[in-house]
């Protein structure tokens, strides 16, 4: 037993398919659930498909038990390509535009 497992899972992938809809998504929407039960709190990324999730489904945006942050730009508007809907629980500074806009937000990296 991990006596400090995690509390916070952070998981920004996903893809364009609702949650319960094949056998994955069942298996996510279950590690979602068992994770939750014991006391962490699942982030998942809101999408990169401009879509409007109240019409669309995306996992693990439509799974049950997460928080769902969408991204926005160094504006504080939506970004141009992040999911949205009620759904979305808090949004986040993004990356890279898609407009010719340079609306990118620039950070620090490690090239080493």
């Amino acid at each position: 037993m991990n006596p400090t497992p995690a509390r916070v899972l952070n998981l920004s992938l996903g893809g364009a398919s609702p949650c319960s809809a094949i056998e994955q998504s069942v298996i996510e929407q279950s590690a979602i659930d068992a994770v939750v039960a014991i006391g962490a709190v699942v982030i998942v990324a809101a999408g990169n498909f401009a879509a409007d999730l109240d019409t669309s489904s995306f996992s693990l945006a439509s799974c049950n038990n997460v928080i769902t942050v969408a991204a926005t730009s160094r504006f504080d508007d939506r970004a141009d390509y992040s999911n949205f809907g009620s759904i979305v629980g808090i949004a986040a500074p993004g990356g890279l535009q898609l407009t010719a806009n340079d609306e990118r937000i620039l950070s620090l990296s490690n090239t080493g």
